[in-house]
């Protein structure tokens, strides 16, 4: 996996929340969901709270692109679409529609991640 990987997901995504934006939240920061179940290089957890692998640099670049703060919500795979419903995360990367039940606003597909889930048009179809 390379720099390049990694910015290429950020900026397909960034352009997802640039149009998500007002419907952030919290404008000084960007809830990142993660599923407490992946492993590096995904994810590195350390007393249930990330501290490395890609989710962590994927989401502090966005936010970083977005002028705001990441901040990482891990949580249980079987209480990802629920936490995504009651509008508690702006953003999950690296799942697939397919993975969760509900209408949720997905991002294309890029070589890093099958795709990203982004608050805005939280209810409409993919």
């Amino acid at each position: 996996m390379t720099f390049r990987h990694l910015r290429r997901a950020a900026y397909s995504l960034l352009a997802a929340l640039l149009v998500a934006a007002p419907a952030l939240a919290d404008p000084g920061r960007l809830i990142v969901l993660v599923a407490t179940g992946t492993e590096m290089p995904i994810s590195e957890f350390r007393a249930g709270e990330l501290v490395g692998g890609i989710h962590k640099d994927l989401g502090e670049a966005l936010a970083q692109q977005l002028g705001r703060r990441a901040q990482f919500l891990a949580m249980p795979r079987k209480r990802i679409a629920q936490t995504l419903e009651a509008g508690r995360a702006d953003v999950l990367c690296m799942y697939m529609p397919e993975w969760l039940p509900g209408s949720f606003y997905w991002s294309s597909p890029s070589s890093l991640s099958p795709s990203c889930w982004s608050r805005t048009g939280a209810g409409r179809a993919p």
